[in-house]
C-alpha cells in the first residue's frame, strides 16, 4: 500500500510538473527566437547602412535576402528558430523566418521589369512609411516541403506568418525593435492599417 501511495504521489507531480517544463522550455525557445531576429534585424540595418540605405531585395538572380546579408552574420542559426518543426540543413527549408516581399520587392511598373515584370531596383529607407511599424522579418509559417516561407507577403488569411509562440509571431520590425504580436492582431491585405505594417 505504502509503494502504490508513493506511485500515486510521483505521478501525481509529474502531471503537476510536465505543464511547467513545457511551459518553461516555450518561454525558452521564444527568447532564443527574440534574440535571433534582433541579430538578424542588426545585420540588415548594417547592410542599408553600407548600400547607399537600400534594403537586400527579397530574391534575385539566384540570391535571396539571407545571403546578401550573410556577411553581417556570424552564425547562420540565427536563421533557425527554436521551435521550427523542420529542418534540413543545406536547404531553404532550414530558414524558419520570413521577410517582407510586399515592402521590399517593388511591383510592376509600366514597361515592367527586368524580372518577372517587376522593378528590380532595392527599396531605399526613406520609402518606408513607418518603420516602427513596417514588419522587416516574421516567424514563417511551418512548412514540411522542401523550401520554407522565405518570404511573406500581405496574404488575405495572413497563412505565412505563423503562431509560433503562444498563438503569435515575434517580428522585428524595421526600426529595429522586436515584438511579439497575436497573429489575429497582425493587418491582412486591404486592412485598415495594412499598409503601415506591409508598406504597401
Amino acid at each position: 500500500m505504502e509503494l502504490l501511495a508513493t506511485i500515486v504521489i510521483v505521478g501525481l507531480l509529474i502531471a503537476i510538473l510536465l505543464p511547467v517544463m513545457r511551459r518553461t522550455r516555450e518561454n525558452a525557445s521564444a527568447a532564443m527566437c527574440v534574440n535571433n531576429l534582433r541579430q538578424i534585424g542588426i545585420a540588415i540595418t548594417m547592410y542599408v547602412d553600407d548600400h547607399d540605405f537600400k534594403f537586400p531585395l527579397p530574391s534575385f538572380d539566384g540570391t535571396n535576402w539571407y545571403q546578401y546579408i550573410d556577411p553581417y552574420v556570424d552564425d547562420r542559426e540565427v536563421f533557425n528558430c527554436p521551435s521550427y518543426k523542420y529542418h534540413t540543413y543545406g536547404s531553404t527549408n532550414y530558414f524558419s523566418y520570413g521577410y517582407n516581399f510586399t515592402a521590399f520587392a517593388r511591383r510592376a511598373v509600366m514597361g515592367g521589369g527586368p524580372v518577372g515584370g517587376r522593378d528590380t531596383s532595392a527599396v531605399d529607407l526613406n520609402e518606408i512609411i513607418s518603420p516602427s511599424q513596417c514588419i522587416m522579418v516574421v516567424d514563417g509559417r511551418n512548412m514540411e516541403e522542401s523550401w520554407a516561407t522565405v518570404t511573406i507577403r500581405d496574404r488575405r488569411k495572413g497563412d505565412e506568418y505563423f503562431n509560433r509562440h503562444f498563438g503569435g509571431s515575434n517580428i522585428v520590425f524595421v526600426d529595429g525593435h522586436v515584438k511579439w504580436h497575436r497573429v489575429s492582431d497582425i493587418p491582412k491585405k486591404n486592412d485598415q492599417d495594412a499598409r503601415f505594417w506591409w508598406n504597401n
